[in-house]
Parts: structure tokens; sequence; C-alpha cells
């Protein structure tokens, strides 16, 4: 979508501003793989004690302790560099449109000598 921006402006000012806002593709991807690793992480934790339980014969444990001493999930953003470099395209055609503007306006205002 980031080279439609180059044919239509709007689609680039949407491209960015869903960026911006976290609301991009970019963005799902980034939170579904953090948050798969958290989840594969989880699992590995349960299955090891689980095993470690079943290996040692334990009829009680003591889940409470067990989690919590989990870590939350805690998501960070990308950084804002990150966004501007995934979405140069997006960008460049928002300047070429700017540079567009300003030349068609500036020859319009000599063949209409404003």
């Amino acid at each position: 979508m980031d080279y439609m921006g180059v044919i239509n402006p709007f689609i680039a000012v949407r491209q960015l501003s869903m960026a911006f806002a976290g609301t991009d593709v970019q963005h799902h991807i980034d939170f579904f793989n953090k948050a798969e690793e958290y989840r594969n992480n989880m699992m590995d934790r349960l299955n090891r004690r689980e095993l470690e339980i079943a290996v040692s014969g334990k009829v009680k444990v003591n889940n409470q302790d067990f989690y919590s001493r989990f870590p939350d999930f805690n998501y960070r953003y990308p950084a804002a560099g990150s966004v501007i470099r995934d979405h140069t395209i997006a960008i460049l055609s928002l300047f070429l449109w700017t540079l567009i503007l300003i030349f068609s306006f500036r020859l319009i205002i000599k063949r209409n000598n404003f």
C-alpha cells in the first residue's frame, strides 16, 4: 500500500497515520510475535513444572508461588524511528506530491499573471 501512495497521496497519509497510531500491519505482526514468544515461554515453564511434579511424585504443590513468579505480558510499541524506516516510500511519495503541488501552483500563477 505504501507504493500506491505514489499514485494517490491520501493512501500515503492513511498508511502513515495508521503506522503512527499503531494500527498498521507491522504493529500487528510485531505484537503477534511478542505475544507468541511470551506464550511459548509460559508453556515451557508449565511443562517443566508438570514434569518435575510427575518425577518427584508430589501430591500437593503450592500453585500460588509458582504462578506469582510468572512475569506479566508487557508490550512495548516499536520506536518512531522504526515506523519511519518501515514507511519511507509513503513519506517520499508525500514529499513528491508536495513538490508537484508547489510546481503546479507556481506554473498557474505565472500563466495567469497573479
